[in-house]
Parts: structure tokens; C-alpha cells; sequence
């Protein structure tokens, strides 16, 4: 079968195929992950300010676009205006509100809303068909076709950790030990004795790194390259400097390269300076924010991770008083989410030992509970306090006015 046959195969999908699609998809709005492997991720279309998204963010940027247009489209289902239909859709799949919460806000029964969503979907469903499917279909070739390997990026699950950007440097010096020696070529590294932290994925950061010495080692024709590592309070740069006299101002490297370089959301600088002495820097944030949630329901820190999916945060759980008091410092969060209902120490008990102790004292503690008293909490120390169920809007605001997000 010719690749054109195979692509308009894949493009078929039957009424309730399409359908179930759409209704996962809105399911999973806010994970990001889910959204990046569904089928209608790989027909999102890339405009030029999206070239840093990933076809996840681009597929629920779609989805929230496509809920917006049925408050102006004419109905495509009987049953319900479509303005009603379009605010039980949004207050559903975007405000992730129950049944039940979206029955008492409009006042309307809830087989009525559920009726009304089935229509929504429906409707959602044929706006979808006519981007993905229709589109598409006509198209002879398709512009934004991606190869294997930036799929394969786009679809890297990064593990952000905190780490020493020197022994990934070391690290990556290492790897090219042979190429070294074969080019008699010197990489001098001009680091400081103290340990550079930052927040990132270390397998793809390495690889980076891996790429940068390579490509610098080849190109040089002096017999040295040089790496100097600074660091601040605000972010961490590296430079790299070689001789190449004939560079002629072309880029290093290779799309792949630059395509992980932006999953980490580092900033590369390829200049020439001084005629002959070329230098490329990295930088980047040197730290990540990290929330550290004390719950022993383990559901809480996944909602939370799916709620700050587009954001860059780090989510670190305990499920318990003391193992989250030791947790925090050690590695000194810049906000903790504290549950009150919890075994052996309740969060009560935990948010004054956070007060009375000099290394917890500054964290910023938002309490979580089922019990509506705020007073307690702000009397005890707390700087925000939410109601579980948690809403996804309620934890953004509370975490921006920590200046966490």
C-alpha cells in the first residue's frame, strides 16, 4: 500500500469512533501526557508562535477552542441552545465541576445536563472531524508532517530532578574520551569548585551536552575547547569557545538537537566573536519550583500533577507528617499542600512544627481539607486554605499568589 492510500486509511473514522475519541480526549483535558499520545494529537496544526507547545498543549488549545465556538455556532443537535450547551461543556471539561455542582450552579436537573453534554459532544465532535479529518482529507501533502525522531521527542516523558550541572559536564567529556584522542583536541573545563545545582532531565541534558562537545571538538582547529560554567541566583550559563576562523556564521546543529534543547526549555546563543573565536552558550533557570504535598491519599499529588501538566513545577509527595517535615528540609519547597485528616500527625500538628522550626518556617504551607476552617489555619500559620474537593483554578491562584507559578 502507497504511503498517500495508507494515510487516507487513518483518516477514516466511523460517527461513533469519532465520537468516543472526542469524549476521551475532553476526559483527559488537563493530563497532558494522555492528550500527547491520542489519535488526534498527530493532526494538530503547528502555527509559528506554537513551535515551542507540544502537539499535547496544542490539541487541548484546540479542544478549549472548539467548546468557545459552540457558544456561537447554530446547532447542529436538537435538544438544547446552544448557549446553555456550550456553558455545561466549559463548566464540565474546562472548570472539571461534578454532575451534581453543575446541576445546583444552573439550576437545571441533571439528566437534563447530561442530555445536554451528549449533544455537546456531538457537536464538538463535528468541528473536530472538519480540522482533523476533513482537512486533511483534501490535502494532496501535509505540511506539518513530522518525522519519526521529532515525534519521538515530543513524546519524551522528561523526569525533572535536581542536579549538578559540573558532573554532567564531566559526564559528557567522558563519553567523547576516544574522539579526544583521535581529533588531539583538549576540553578545559572552568567550573567552580562548588556544586551547580539545577532543576532537569538528566538523560536528555547529558545527551545535549554530549552533542555540544562533539560537534565543537570536530569543528575546532585550535587545540583546545573551552567550558566555563557561571552561576547565579537567577539562572546558570555555560559558554563553550573554540577556534574556527571559517565558520561563516552556520548553526552547530542539527534540528534534533535544538528539539531537545527547547523540551528543556533552555535558551542556545551561536556567536562569533573576535573574528576567530566562536562561542555557544546555554542558559537556563537554575532552579525549578517545587510543591511538596503531605497527604496519605496518594490521589491528591496525582490530581495535582495532572492540574500543573503545562506548567513547570515539580510535584513531591509524602504520605506522612514526619516523612513530609523531613522531606521539606531537605530540599526546602517553595510551597507545601498539606492535608489535615492524616494518621499518627495530623497536619494540624505538622503545619505548627513547620512554624517552630528555623529551616521550615519561611515555606509557605496551604492547607487541604475536608474541614472548612480557614480560621484555624491562618491562625496556626497557613498562608492559603482550600476546600477538597480541590479545583484545578483554586490551586493555580493560591500557588501564583506563593509566586510558585
Amino acid at each position: 500500500m502507497e504511503a498517500s492510500e495508507d494515510k487516507s486509511v487513518q483518516l477514516q473514522y466511523s460517527h461513533d469512533e469519532l465520537l468516543q475519541l472526542t469524549k476521551d480526549a475532553l476526559e483527559h483535558f488537563y493530563d497532558l501526557t494522555h492528550l500527547q499520545s491520542h489519535p488526534f494529537a498527530q493532526k494538530v496544526r503547528r502555527g509559528e508562535d506554537a513551535s515551542k507547545e507540544t502537539r499535547g498543549q496544542l490539541l487541548q488549545r484546540d479542544l478549549a477552542r472548539a467548546i468557545d465556538m459552540l457558544d456561537s455556532n447554530q446547532p447542529r443537535t436538537s435538544g438544547s441552545s446552544p448557549s446553555r450547551r456550550y456553558n455545561i461543556m466549559r463548566l464540565r471539561y474546562v472548570d472539571m465541576l461534578t454532575i451534581q455542582h453543575i446541576s445546583h450552579e444552573i439550576s437545571i436537573s441533571e439528566r437534563q445536563i447530561y442530555r445536554d453534554l451528549r449533544h455537546g459532544e456531538e457537536d464538538l465532535a463535528t468541528i473536530l472531524w472538519s480540522w482533523y479529518v476533513e482537512d486533511a482529507a483534501v490535502e494532496t501533502e501535509d505540511p506539518d508532517f513530522e518525522e519519526p525522531a521529532f515525534v519521538e521527542i515530543e513524546q519524551l516523558q522528561t523526569n525533572f530532578q535536581t542536579i549538578d550541572i559540573r558532573r554532567l559536564i564531566l559526564s559528557a567529556r567522558s563519553s567523547i574520551e576516544q574522539l579526544l584522542s583521535k581529533r588531539n583536541v583538549e576540553v578545559i573545563l572552568d567550573m567552580s569548585p562548588e556544586a551547580v545545582l539545577i532543576a532537569t532531565d538528566s538523560f536528555i541534558a547529558k545527551h545535549i551536552f554530549i552533542n555540544l562537545l562533539s560537534v565543537t571538538v570536530q569543528r575546532s582547529e585550535g587545540k583546545s575547547v573551552r567550558v566555563t560554567v557561571k552561576s547565579n541566583e537567577d539562572k546558570t550559563v555555560v559558554n563553550v569557545s573554540f577556534f574556527a576562523p571559517s565558520s561563516n556564521g552556520e548553526s552547530l546543529f542539527n534540528e534534533i538537537t535544538l528539539a531537545l534543547i527547547r523540551r528543556l526549555k533552555w535558551e542556545i546563543t551561536q556567536d562569533v566573536c573576535k573574528g576567530s573565536r566562536r562561542t555557544i552558550q546555554l542558559s537556563f533557570g537554575k532552579n525549578m519550583p517545587t510543591v511538596l504535598v503531605i497527604d496519605d491519599f496518594e490521589g491528591l499529588s496525582r490530581l495535582l500533577k495532572r492540574y500543573l501538566a503545562g506548567y513547570q513545577c515539580r510535584i513531591i509527595s509524602a504520605t506522612d507528617g514526619m516523612s513530609g517535615l523531613s522531606l521539606a528540609r531537605e530540599i526546602q519547597p517553595n510551597a507545601v499542600i498539606l492535608d489535615v485528616m492524616m494518621p499518627d500527625m495530623d497536619g494540624w500538628e505538622v503545619l505548627q512544627r513547620f512554624q517552630n522550626h528555623p529551616d521550615t518556617q519561611h515555606i509557605p504551607v496551604i492547607i487541604c481539607s475536608v474541614f472548612n476552617d480557614p480560621e484555624l489555619a491562618f491562625a496556626l500559620g497557613a498562608s492559603s486554605f482550600l476546600s477538597k474537593p480541590v479545583k484545578r483554578n483554586e490551586i493555580i491562584k493560591a500557588l501564583h499568589l506563593e509566586s510558585v507559578l
